[in-house]
């Protein structure tokens, strides 16, 4: 489960976001149990244009430098202090994130201890074809002892533990950036690299749901989309779509700018298009929704094979996209996959999900991503890592 920080009291953290298409950092004050506070944030990325993937690399590595230099020039004046410790989330592509199962069945009961765990973990984690050199987590976020969850299993007696286990890697390249940024900063620890699955199921634990906990969370970003599948407020099936915002606007118009293409959806959801811009634009948009259908159907067919999806869907995604894309996944087709055979009733993740573990200062502007980072950071101090 994500428990509450109580570890540090108004120590300073710098926390860098990494996007598929940018970065963002921050400036955190950690009050103890009290929520996280961004008291400075910056972001750049990159302008949309068609890239070989080492260009991209490249680009968005820029990106961690830029911005991260420039963080550090933007403490305000009533904060002091060293910066005590950094975090690094990782979004897609450049983090493959994995649920894992560990499983261990015995003759007779043992008593559960650390090093059991541990060593449980590890046997799983060794059947993974995942790169040691680009590790950079490995959490067990659920103990089961004969079938029931536990989040104390410590000294208790079982025949049957069940270890979930989320595993992450980064780019290579990209954790050598946040390395190198970190060092630039003179933070003598090591950073932390964690990727965002975890951040954006913390901030959907906070949304209301039947049964509670249980989510299908859709994050689209420019390179690509992840399906998560959450029970029990934890994640327990991963996928991966490589469609994404890039793909979806040449899906819409191929000929159109990016940014020309959100400009005319902002007046088409305002109701503010001219009727000439609007037909054409409408048609294109719904041939792109029928392209969008089979791509979707057929992910949710495929993790429906391993559990039907929850019924509550939780949507991550551009703003200017988020009310087209929040009723495109209410579409009935869906159904079939859905726990309750009726179409997803979608809920689109915002700052105001996240205000029970941060607070962002006055005139701060600040990222979806960022402070979904920041929770997560307020979140870290009592997880378990294997």
């Amino acid at each position: 489960m994500f428990g509450i920080g109580n570890s540090h009291t108004h120590d300073l953290v710098l926390v860098v976001d990494v996007e598929s298409d940018g970065a963002s950092a921050a400036l955190v004050q950690l009050h103890g149990s009290k929520p996280a506070e961004i008291v400075a944030a910056v972001r750049t990325e990159l302008p949309y244009e068609s890239r070989s993937a080492d260009a991209q690399i490249a680009g968005v590595r820029a990106c961690i430098d830029e911005v991260t230099d420039k963080i550090l020039t933007m403490r305000p004046p009533d904060i002091r202090g060293k910066l005590v410790s950094a975090y690094a989330i990782v979004h897609m592509p450049w983090a493959d994130v994995r649920v894992i199962l560990g499983d261990a069945r015995n003759k007779s009961d043992v008593r559960v201890t650390d090093n059991l765990i541990s060593h449980i973990a590890q046997e799983a984690m060794k059947k993974e074809s995942m790169d040691p050199a680009a590790h950079i987590e490995s959490s067990i976020i659920r103990v089961e002892l004969n079938g029931y969850p536990t989040s104390a299993p410590i000294d208790k007696r079982a025949k049957h533990i069940v270890l979930t286990i989320l595993a992450s890697t980064c780019d290579i390249a990209i954790r050598e950036s946040v390395l190198q940024a970190v060092q630039r900063a003179h933070i003598t620890r090591p950073p932390l690299l964690r990727s965002t699955v975890r951040g954006f199921a913390l901030g959907a634990s906070c949304i209301p749901t039947s049964p509670p906990g249980d989510h299908t969370i859709v994050d689209i970003s420019r390179a690509g989309s992840r399906v998560i599948h959450i029970t029990d407020g934890l994640p327990t099936t991963l996928t991966t779509i490589e469609h994404g915002l890039n793909s979806l606007f040449t899906h819409i118009a191929p000929n159109k700018h990016p940014a020309d293409i959100l400009a005319l959806m902002r007046l088409v959801e305002a109701g503010e298009c001219t009727e000439e811009a609007c037909t054409s634009f409408l048609q294109n948009l719904g041939r792109a929704e029928s392209q969008l259908s089979e791509i979707y159907t057929q992910a949710f067919t495929s993790i429906a094979k391993q559990g039907l999806l929850p019924q509550s869907l939780i949507l991550i995604v551009h703003p200017t996209l988020a009310p087209w894309l929040s009723r495109f996944f209410t579409r009935p087709e869906f159904s079939p996959c859905v726990t309750t055979h009726k179409p997803f009733s979608v809920q689109i993740l915002d700052a105001t999900h996240f205000t029970q573990s941060v607070q962002v200062r006055e005139h701060v502007d600040v990222s979806l991503g960022l402070i979904s980072a920041t929770a997560l950071v307020y979140s870290e101090p009592t997880r378990r890592t294997a």
